[in-house]
């Protein structure tokens, strides 16, 4: 699958993600709306690479995992003549595991430096600003979807849950068909 902007760089620093502590990494997720009942349910989805159907990023106790949000507009900056233009996107990285899940008792200490060490030393073609934090707070690292369906299971220990939000910044790379000689 061929990518462009916002999404390339998502899915260059998704297959960077590489963690002892984190079973999967997916990409940017979209926000999926149904019904229920009378009411809209908002949900973060990914898409898969095994099949055609979107995973729903909602807490669950399977595995560790790892999913990017775009939070808002693309800023522009002019370029100089000759440059490629510079964008930047509000993005969040949020991450969710089960810390007893097959064994893996990473503390919450160790699973936030590492968080904060790759987000330091990445190097994806772009450049991640951390603007916030947010962890355990479910309300807050899940702000934007609908969660108030979830049973409280999914919010207490030994669920760890955090969101970093970040200004992602890179130059788009344009394409040109036209062959003036």
């Amino acid at each position: 699958m061929a990518y462009k902007g916002l999404d390339s760089v998502i899915e260059t620093l998704k297959g960077k993600l590489s963690f002892s502590w984190l079973d999967r990494s997916y990409g940017l997720a979209d926000r999926i709306t149904e019904l229920r009942g009378e009411k809209p349910f908002i949900f973060p989805a990914c898409y898969s690479t095994t099949d055609g159907d979107p995973v729903s990023m909602l807490p669950r106790d399977d595995y560790s995992y790892a999913f990017w949000v775009r939070n808002g507009e693309a800023k522009f900056i002019n370029p100089e003549i000759g440059q490629l233009p510079v964008i930047t996107y509000p993005v969040s990285l949020i991450f969710y595991m089960e810390l007893n899940y097959t064994g893996k008792k990473e503390a919450r200490s160790k699973v936030t430096e590492d968080i904060f060490n790759w987000i330091y030393t990445v190097q994806g073609g772009c450049v991640l600003s951390p603007v916030k934090f947010i962890e355990d707070d479910i309300t807050k690292v899940f702000d934007g979807f609908s969660f108030e369906e979830l049973d409280n299971k999914w919010k207490i220990f030994p669920k760890w849950c955090c969101r970093v939000d970040f200004d992602l910044t890179f130059r788009f790379s344009c394409y040109s068909t036209n062959l003036y000689a």
